[in-house]
């Protein structure tokens, strides 16, 4: 059966050739958890996270090691049932706090639709952390078949070190496949 075999071997079948996933599981739930999907020369370090300040998402915090100014990834998966406002509370103290440093890049599924019934917006609660903390968002168009934007990628305005934003409906789930360049040379 293939599903009882390692979970290492679904990871390197999942990843195209020339590409990586580094993967975090769940704590609390067998199964899922969350992924970057990156090519095989941008090179990835983990970086320590305190699970107990996420009470409402899944984070993965991680270093690009080989750019010139380094570069703070955190990916981030929010269920959609756990609170909004809790959520926004944690994302801006992540903001906020020196963990991420200067250079960051913020993305993942955040499941914060706009008002019941529209298409293509976001939560207004989130709205105001990307105003509050200048950040940019960089997926513009719906992320989902809801025709809503759920999945994100934030940098900080005015930082140019991700470009070619494309959302593809590649038909695995529900959500649509984001990807994205970092403009930064790889040392």
């Amino acid at each position: 059966h293939v599903y009882e075999e390692s979970p290492e071997i679904h990871k390197r079948e999942s990843a195209p050739e020339g590409y990586s996933i580094f993967h975090q599981h769940r704590q609390s739930k067998k199964g899922g958890g969350i992924a970057l999907i990156h090519r095989d020369d941008i090179k990835i370090k983990a970086m320590k996270t305190d699970a107990s300040k996420f009470t409402t998402c899944e984070i993965m915090l991680m270093k690009i090691t080989n750019i010139a100014k380094g570069i703070t990834l955190a990916v981030v998966y929010r269920p959609p049932s756990s609170s909004i406002p809790n959520f926004i509370t944690e994302m801006n103290d992540l903001i906020s706090s020196s963990t991420l440093g200067k250079r960051f890049i913020i993305c993942g599924d955040l499941n914060c639709p706009g008002p019941a019934k529209t298409k293509g917006l976001v939560n207004i609660e989130l709205q105001h952390l990307i105003e509050e903390h200048s950040l940019h968002q960089h997926v513009h168009v719906p992320t989902s078949r809801t025709k809503n934007i759920l999945d994100h990628i934030f940098t900080c305005e005015g930082q140019n070190i991700v470009d070619s934003v494309a959302v593809h409906n590649a038909s695995l789930a529900d959500h649509y496949l984001i990807t994205c360049k970092i403009t930064e040379s790889l040392t």
